[in-house]
Parts: C-alpha cells; structure tokens; sequence
C-alpha cells in the first residue's frame, strides 16, 4: 500500500544519486525516483552544488525532479520559478574582487544561473574541479552581476586576508571556502518549498549522507542516511539504508511504500 503521509521527497546528490567511485548514476536510483514521481510524489534536489555545477554532472538532465535547493540552500527554485535566493551586496563583491585581484586570489563568482572566474584558472582551482567532477568556469570581469555566493580559492588560513569583510567563510575543501552574506543552509530551502506547497514537516522525506544533510534532516519528518553516509549523518537519520552501489535509495524508498 502506497505511503499516504508523505507528499514530498528531498533529495542530495553526490554519493546519494551519483556514485563518485563509478562516476555514474546507478540505474536503480534514478528508476526508483522516476516511480516516486509517478506515484504523485514530488521530488525536489538539494544539493551543496550551484547550478552551473548541476551540468557537470547532468543533475537536471538526469534526475526526475520539480525544483530544486542548491548552493547549499541560497537558491531554491520551484516548478518554474525562485520562492527566493541570496545574494551579496555588489558593493561588497566589487571591494572583494579588488582585494583579490590585489593580492593574486583566484575567485569563482555564483549568480543563479551563471558562474565566472576573475582571473585564469589556477592549480588550486583546476584540482578543485577535478576532484568534484566540477564545470570549469570562463574568465569574466566583474561588472556588477548578482552575486549569490563566491568560492575563494586558497590555502588553509589564508581567508584571514578577508575576515574584515562583513561575510560568512565555511572551508568545505582543502582548497575551497565558500563565502556568503550569512549562513546557507538547506534547512532555509526546504522550509521555503514546503511552504509553498503547503505541506506540514511531516509530509517531507529528506535522502543524504553528509554532515550538511543534518540540517535538512532537521526539516523534516522522515529522514534516511546512505549506508556509505559519514556516521554524524547516520546518527541523525530515521532510517540507515544500503550502500549506493548497493541500490540503497531504492530500497530505502520500498522500505518506506513509497514505490
């Protein structure tokens, strides 16, 4: 019998649909939410990613989805249009692409649908993308586009050449600090597109298996955690399932009735 209380599910992407190891998404997974779909559920993607970083690995293209949460939760988009997204105030993007430029930091530039690097791509940036399968970025001059996040590139400490900017830094990678007005986090999208649709916590099913996954497990009422998750992740979960290359979303969504 069809699972009747939950109307939605969120769901991550990297190590939940895409297995990094065999670079692919399993079938299983992607045939188990094209069913969810069909039941009447709606899926949404919730991903650290920004949408520019989505074609590298055909997020859209290869996930059945109704909107999605990405930049960690600065954008969420919906059946055709933003319920909302973050940006940074141009002023302060301008003053902190001169203060890079100055001092020789290489930066990649988010808006909601495009993304630019200020100077040409250096190692740091080029080992970055290559390790998160990542889309390379053009070189582009700032000229006041909206900004919704930049990605600084530098070695560990070095962001203290930036900490009077009235900004948020979160070093994700050896490499990478994610630099924001304030805090993204999932949780704020989820909150949004339930909203929108009217649905109740309990109606909302959250798939992930990273330590950013807590705060969209927080959101809502059911909440699994891939077998191959980071045990924080697991410790937060409803429900631990199988592996990836194990088919654990499929079965995770059986387990549930939802298919």
């Amino acid at each position: 019998m069809k699972n009747k209380q939950i109307k939605i599910i969120f769901t991550d992407i990297d190590w939940t649909l895409f297995d990094h190891h065999s670079l692919k998404y399993p079938r299983s997974g992607l045939r188990a939410l094209n069913k969810a779909r069909k039941n009447g559920y709606k899926i949404i993607i919730c991903s650290a990613r920004c949408y520019k970083s989505f074609s590298a690995v055909k997020a859209l293209e290869k996930i059945p989805h109704d909107g999605y949460i990405c930049s960690g939760g600065g954008i969420a988009y919906v059946e055709g249009k933003y319920l909302y997204r973050e940006a940074i105030n141009p002023d302060i993007v301008k003053q902190f692409v001169e203060r890079a430029d100055k001092l020789g930091y290489e930066l990649q530039l988010i808006g909601p649908t495009y993304s630019f690097l200020t100077l040409p791509e250096n190692d740091l940036a080029s080992g970055y993308y290559k390790y998160w399968l990542e889309y390379h970025p053009p070189v582009k001059k700032y000229e006041g586009e909206e900004v919704t996040s930049i990605l600084l590139f530098c070695l560990h400490g070095q962001e203290k050449d930036f900490k009077d900017f009235p900004l948020y830094f979160y070093r994700f990678y050896d490499s990478g600090v994610d630099v924001t007005e304030k805090p993204y986090l999932k949780s704020t999208g989820i909150r949004a597109v339930l909203d929108y649709y009217g649905y109740d916590k309990s109606q909302a099913l959250a798939i992930g298996d990273d330590i950013p996954d807590v705060e969209m497990f927080n959101e809502v009422g059911t909440s699994i955690a891939m077998g191959n998750g980071k045990e924080e992740c697991k410790q937060h979960a409803s429900y631990i399932t199988d592996n990836i290359e194990k088919h654990g979303l499929k079965k995770a969504l059986k387990h549930y009735k939802i298919i």
